[in-house]
């Protein structure tokens, strides 16, 4: 019994640990202070949603496509273990890709002209267009 729970507290903390739920938390709370920074007050808006979800979604991505690139021999635990999640981290992606679109759509036309140099600039670094792969 025991065991059982061990494992299951070993795997929801390498889920946290591997996903981009601590990197997607840092960039929502980073947008938060900005806002409480220029506007002296915080509310939630659709923009704050875009932020986190668009964030899982282009990090999932890299990992995905990290995963294809990188040769087997050089993986590293963390590798090995999404590689066994691997339906999970698309599945993972493709609902954060949803959730972010749904919010995206909610967006004043003007931030979502705003957003198209980011976004091309993000999916840049997903997927690696200069020469040498970086």
């Amino acid at each position: 019994m025991w065991q059982l729970i061990r494992q299951g507290a070993a795997t929801v903390f390498r889920f946290l640990l591997y996903s981009n739920c601590w990197i997607a938390t840092a960039a929502l709370c980073l947008s938060f202070q900005t806002e409480l920074l220029l506007l002296g007050h915080l509310s939630l808006r659709p923009l704050h949603g875009f932020i986190f979800f668009g964030t899982i979604f282009i990090y999932s991505t890299h990992r995905l496509v990290s995963l294809k690139r990188i040769h087997r021999k050089d993986w590293q635990e963390r590798f090995w273990y999404i590689a066994r999640g691997q339906k999970w981290l698309y599945i993972y992606t493709l609902f954060s890709l949803l959730i972010a679109t749904v919010f995206y759509l909610w967006l004043p036309p003007k931030i979502k002209y705003l957003l198209l140099l980011p976004g091309i600039l993000s999916l840049a670094y997903v997927f690696p267009v200069l020469r040498g792969g970086r």
